[in-house]
């Protein structure tokens, strides 16, 4: 694998875990949702939507952060 190739894998990496971590907090947080005997929206049972979604990004921050890892091993072994 070139270098190039590993660069790029790096690249969509970095864009998935930042995509996966941003998506996962707010799907984490939902400051969308209110609760009628809680003032704090994270306290709300999440909805069966809303866990498919947070587990959907979680896993496209995994993905990501295997791709920058599989990334940095390939320029390790480049580097030797």
């Amino acid at each position: 694998m070139s270098s190039r190739v590993a660069r790029r894998f790096a690249e969509a990496g970095v864009a998935l875990a930042i995509i996966g971590l941003i998506g996962s907090a707010v799907f984490q947080l939902q400051p969308w949702r209110t609760c009628p005997d809680d003032t704090s929206s994270a306290a709300c049972p999440m909805l069966r939507a809303d866990y498919d979604a947070f587990l959907l990004f979680a896993l496209v921050l995994l993905a990501g952060c295997v791709l920058l890892l599989g990334a940095g091993v390939v320029r390790l072994k480049r580097a030797q």
